[in-house]
Formats: structure tokens, C-alpha cells, sequence
């Protein structure tokens, strides 16, 4: 099956929500004005989180958008005609490296494109090796537009990254829209009993693959830091 908005298989038939709406400019005969593009390892990972994320936003500014797994796609030699079926007008890849499947294509060179890095590819993939670091090069020099999600990706780009393609918009996360929405204290309550962690302890999370890529372990700097600055402070003296 596809799940919501995300296709699993091959070229679906246009649903409702890639459909829905309109905008100044949008050409009313195509059926998707954006395809998004993304790596997909399962459900909730953080690759196709970040791809629903982008559609939902682009969709709420009147655009039609498809989320496409990268291994969904057509064929190479058939993409081109794909998206000139489908009226694609822009289409966003997620990830430098793991988007090789649409950076590398030439048949959609043509098509401007919004390459989205990955934390890997700036703090990882890059530095693998010069292989990895002149692809990564060619695909920014592909895309028309460079979207990095935070000041230190930033910082971590090469030297020879053309910095005027780049922008920096910071990730986003969704909120209930209304309070009532959003868990209780009951729900927290019942969190911290099946963990066996004393009710009023405090619970910190931290939204992150446990991969060493993902240098999780920073956080226990922090907590050692906080613990020698407050060390004998009670919770209701900590600052707000």
C-alpha cells in the first residue's frame, strides 16, 4: 500500500490530497506541481517525517504535492516522461547522497530541483571520501536551490559549496492544534511507571535515532554540566 501520501509502489492515480486547492500561477491542468522525493527506511523514520512535514506546508500555501520514495520512482529512462505527465513543475530530493536515484538522473536535469541535506551528508558522507565529497559537489551544483536545516550544517559544508544557493531554514515539529488535543498528566504518569522511574522526576527527550551518527551521547556532557552548576538546587530553584 502506499500509507498516507506516501507512495510505496509505482506511479499511483492521483488522489485528493495532491489534488486539493489552487494558487496564483499554478497551471490548473497538472496534477502534481511538486514532487517530493525522499530515502525511505521505515514509517516514522526521520527522512519520511521530513518529507510529509514539507508537503503539508506546501500543500497549505495551494500547491499539489506527492511524497515519492526514492525506489518508487520509475525507471530512469522513464522519468522524464513521468513528470511531464504528471505536470511536475518542481521537485524537492531529500538527501544528498542516499538522492543519487534523482541527482544523478540527466533526463531531469531540466526540472528545477530543491536539494534538502541530510544531517549524514554534511557531518559524514562528505568526508568519506574524495568520491563522496566531488558527488556531493555535483548534486549541490545541480540543484537550483540548497536547503540546510541549522547554523552547524552550515559550518560543516565544504569550502567549495557555492554559499549562495544555500539557505538556512530551521527544522519545524507538530504541535496539537489544540490543548485539549495534546496528552495529559496521565498520560506521563503511566510513561514513567512502565519505565519505573519515580513520579516526580523529571523526563528529558531527546527525538533521535540511538546511532553514534547521531552523537546522542552529547547529551550526557549536558546533564554533567547542569549537575555541577546546580549541584545541591532544588527543582523549584532552578531557573525558567
Amino acid at each position: 500500500g502506499r500509507g498516507v501520501g506516501v507512495p510505496t509502489s509505482g506511479p499511483p492515480t492521483p488522489h485528493s490530497s495532491s489534488t486539493h486547492g489552487g494558487s496564483p500561477g499554478v497551471d490548473a491542468r497538472a496534477v502534481v506541481d511538486v514532487v517530493i522525493a525522499f530515502p525511505f527506511a521505515h514509517a516514522a523514520a526521520g527522512n519520511t517525517t521530513t518529507a510529509q512535514r514539507i508537503g503539508r506546508v506546501l500543500r497549505a500555501a495551494g500547491l499539489r504535492v506527492e511524497c515519492w520514495r526514492y525506489d518508487a520512482l520509475p525507471p530512469a529512462g522513464e522519468r522524464e516522461v513521468w513528470a511531464q505527465a504528471l505536470g511536475v513543475r518542481l521537485l524537492v530530493a531529500i538527501h544528498a547522497t542516499k538522492g543519487a536515484t534523482v541527482l544523478d538522473d540527466h533526463n531531469l536535469a531540466t526540472l528545477p530541483l530543491v536539494l534538502v541535506l541530510g544531517g549524514t551528508d554534511v557531518n559524514h558522507d562528505v568526508h568519506a571520501s574524495p568520491a563522496t565529497a566531488e558527488a556531493f559537489l555535483r548534486r549541490v551544483q545541480r540543484a537550483s536551490v540548497v536547503v540546510a536545516f541549522s547554523s552547524s550544517m552550515l559550518a560543516a559544508l565544504p569550502a567549495a559549496c557555492p554559499r549562495d544557493k544555500v539557505r538556512l531554514i530551521p527544522q519545524g515539529v507538530g504541535v496539537p492544534p489544540e490543548l485539549g488535543d495534546a496528552a495529559g498528566p496521565g498520560a506521563m504518569l503511566a510513561f514513567k511507571a512502565a519505565l519505573e522511574i519515580p513520579s516526580a522526576a523529571p523526563v528529558f527527550l531527546l527525538v533521535a535515532g540511538l546511532r553514534p551518527v547521531k552523537d546522542v551521547l552529547f547529551l550526557a556532557e549536558a546533564f554533567q554540566s547542569l549537575r555541577r552548576r546546580f549541584d545541591g538546587v532544588s527543582r523549584d530553584q532552578l531557573p525558567v
